[in-house]
């Protein structure tokens, strides 16, 4: 029992070692294969070591500089012609809504004579026919030397009068019971100011209608950027959802006060080919074209900003990155102009340029 007891402790000792060494024999050989392939994979590191990129040719050209604004159609009020009855009566029946399309002569609405009118035509008709039996009777009274000349020249001057009058009435179309007014030319109502039943007085506004060829653009400007616009100056408009037709104008008037209800400029653009296309109320986006210059431009994903904000852009000079500063102009179309110390000869990066730092190595796409 003793002996026993002795050797108990050398056989568990024997047992791990046997077991470490198990465990190693499974090991070492794992190990000894991952070195050739961290080496491997290192050397592939230093071999890639280049970023792939996408390059552009830099390239100068004339850019614009625009405004952009936003307004609505409308028609031009120097087109637009009032609509009236030249007397007193009674809108019997509309025959046109506002907005819709009418042609020259096209009947718009119906009216009838207020009575107190009728009744100053058959006035006037009754005083030319006094008029004219009161000269009958002074020529007979002078022939009879019972009046003088000076009687005869009175009734004739009253009978001229009396004429006049009723011409007048006649003019006015007092005379006529009822009356149908119409188109006075192709176009739009504007505005219907009476309804049915409504008593007009002579000359009341009835109903507006605008020339289908007087269109224009009246765009709001932030008031800060008045000073930049100018009479004459090209501008592109486009509906707001339809960039596809744009129509071009030119502004025609510069307000000179805050629109109270937009808090912005008026600016009145009068559109070329009288806006065809344009509808009255459509919703559009104006381009004013403040002026053009000569400038390099580069695809907008070219250029980068760092923490500071400041912009700047790579270019590739002999398979490394070279990173300029740039100041940046005017945007349009995915373009931006830019100012720098560029080399028109060498190609801008403009995909990849994330991964830069001035001095990377670099290849390029495609080459």
């Amino acid at each position: 029992m003793t002996r026993t007891t002795r050797t108990t402790p050398n056989i568990r000792k024997t047992k791990s070692v046997r077991f470490a060494a198990a465990v190693l024999a499974l090991v070492c050989p794992l190990l000894l294969l991952s070195v050739p392939a961290r080496t491997a994979q290192g050397k592939d590191g230093q071999d890639g070591s280049s970023v792939l990129v996408k390059t552009a040719a830099l390239t100068r050209k004339s850019v614009e500089s625009t405004l952009s604004a936003y307004g609505q159609v409308l028609l031009d009020p120097r087109q637009t012609a009032a609509v009236s009855f030249p007397r007193k009566g009674t809108v019997e029946r509309l025959m046109v809504a506002q907005g819709q399309m009418v042609r020259k002569g096209a009947p718009l609405a119906s009216f009838r004579s207020a009575p107190e009118e009728l009744a100053a035509f058959r006035q006037a008709q009754l005083g030319v026919d006094y008029a004219g039996r009161d000269l009958e009777r002074v020529r007979r009274m002078l022939g009879q030397h019972l009046a003088t000349t000076a009687d005869l020249a009175t009734a004739e001057k009253t009978l001229e009068d009396a004429r006049s009058a009723l011409k007048a009435q006649r003019s006015r179309g007092t005379g006529t019971p009822s009356e149908v007014v119409r188109a006075p030319f192709d176009g739009i109502v504007s505005q219907v100011a009476v309804k049915q039943g409504d008593i007009v007085p002579a000359g009341g506004l009835v109903l507006q209608i605008g020339r289908n060829s007087g269109l224009r653009a009246v765009l709001g400007v932030e008031p800060e950027d008045v000073s930049m616009v100018a009479d004459g100056m090209e501008v592109r408009i486009t509906p707001v959802f339809d960039h596809d037709r744009p129509v071009e104008g030119r502004i025609a008037a510069v307000y000179g006060i805050i629109n109270p209800q937009t808090r912005l400029v008026d600016v009145v653009v009068a559109l070329s080919s009288g806006g065809a296309g344009m509808v009255p109320g459509m919703q559009v986006r104006g381009k004013i074209v403040l002026g053009t210059t000569r400038s390099f431009v580069v695809p907008r994903s070219a250029v980068l900003r760092d923490a500071d904000g400041k912009a700047g852009l790579f270019q590739v000079k002999d398979g490394h990155a070279v990173h300029v500063p740039v100041t940046c102009g005017v945007e349009t179309d995915g373009e931006v102009a830019v100012s720098g110390s560029l080399d028109p000869a060498l190609p801008v990066v403009v995909s990849g340029n994330y991964e830069l730092r001035d001095g990377t190595a670099v290849r390029e796409e495609g080459r």
